[in-house]
C-alpha cells in the first residue's frame, strides 16, 4: 500500500507546487520549472468574424488581403530585449513602449506608436525557448491579470500572435475601441506554446484593445503589428449625385468643344 501510495504522492506535490505559482517569474524561481505544453494542429471554420465597427480575422492571408493598400505597417516582436534567450525577466516595470526603461527594454528597443500594459501588474518577458516559448514573448508577469494595447498613432488596422504555455486551450475575449466606443469584440482560444493569430480592422482609428484572459492562465504575445489601411466607403446618393454630376460637366465640356472644332473647320 505505502509503495502505491508514493508515487501519487509526490505527482501530487509537483503539481501542487507548479499551480502555487501566480506569475511567470515564480515559477522561474523553482528548482526544476516546468516545461510549456506544445500546441496541436487546429483548424478554424470562421476565418472572419464581422463585428459592428471591426471585422476580426483568424487567418493572416485574409486579413493581409483585407487591408491590401497600407499606409506605414509597423511590426514588433520583442526581440530586441536585454533578457537573453532560454531566460525570463525579473525586473520589467510597469508598461512597455519605446520610453521603456528597465530590466527588459532600453529606450528605442521595441517600436514607437504602441503601449502593452497589464492592467493591475508589471509585465514579463521570456527569451526564446523559456517554459518552452518558440520565441521572444512579452506580456502581464501575473496570470490573473489582462492586457491593454494602446496606440498613439492613426491606427485601424492590428493583428498580434498569443500563446499560453501552460494551458493548452484558454479562452480570451479580445474587444475593440475607438473614438467612439466599443466597436466590437469577439473570443479566440489560445493553442499552448504554439501562437495563435488574429487580425482586426475597424471601421474608425483603434485606440485601445482588451485582451481578457478568462481562465487567469496567463497570455503572452510573440509578435504585434499595427497598420493604417486606405479606407473604401460606399458612396452616399448625394456623392453619387455629384460624381454624376462631374461626369457630365465633362462629356458637355468635350461636346462643346468638338463643335466649336467642327465649326471652325
Amino acid at each position: 500500500m505505502k509503495r502505491t501510495l508514493l508515487p501519487l504522492v509526490i505527482v501530487f506535490l509537483y503539481f501542487s507546487s507548479t499551480t502555487a505559482q501566480d506569475s511567470w517569474t515564480d515559477l522561474m524561481q523553482m528548482e526544476d520549472p516546468p516545461s510549456g505544453i506544445q500546441g496541436t494542429e487546429i483548424q478554424s471554420s470562421n476565418l472572419v468574424i464581422p463585428a459592428s465597427g471591426v471585422d476580426f480575422y483568424m487567418d493572416q492571408v485574409m486579413f493581409n488581403d483585407g487591408c491590401s493598400i497600407s499606409n506605414a505597417p509597423v511590426a514588433e516582436d520583442f526581440t530586441s530585449s536585454r533578457i537573453g534567450p532560454n531566460n525570463i525577466s525579473d525586473g520589467c516595470l510597469g508598461s512597455i513602449s519605446d520610453t521603456s526603461d528597465d530590466a527588459c527594454y532600453a529606450p528605442g528597443d521595441v517600436q514607437s506608436g504602441f503601449t502593452l500594459t497589464p492592467t493591475e501588474d508589471d509585465y514579463v518577458v521570456l527569451g526564446t525557448g523559456s517554459l518552452g516559448a518558440p520565441s521572444y514573448a512579452a506580456g502581464p508577469n501575473t496570470f490573473t491579470d489582462n492586457t491593454i494595447f494602446s496606440f498613439t498613432s492613426s491606427v485601424n488596422a492590428v493583428s498580434f500572435e498569443l500563446i499560453t504555455p501552460f494551458a493548452a486551450s484558454a479562452v480570451f475575449t479580445v474587444e475593440v475601441f475607438g473614438a467612439s466606443g466599443s466597436l466590437g469584440s469577439t473570443n479566440i482560444n489560445s493553442n499552448g506554446n504554439t501562437p495563435v493569430f488574429l487580425g482586426m480592422i475597424a471601421s474608425e482609428d483603434i485606440t485601445q484593445i482588451l485582451v481578457t484572459n478568462t481562465t487567469d492562465t496567463g497570455e503572452l504575445f510573440t509578435s504585434l503589428t499595427f497598420d493604417s489601411c486606405a479606407d473604401f466607403t460606399v458612396p452616399t446618393l448625394g456623392q453619387w449625385g455629384a460624381i454624376i454630376l462631374g461626369l457630365l460637366l465633362i462629356i458637355f465640356s468635350f461636346s462643346l468643344a468638338k463643335s466649336r472644332n467642327l465649326h471652325k473647320a
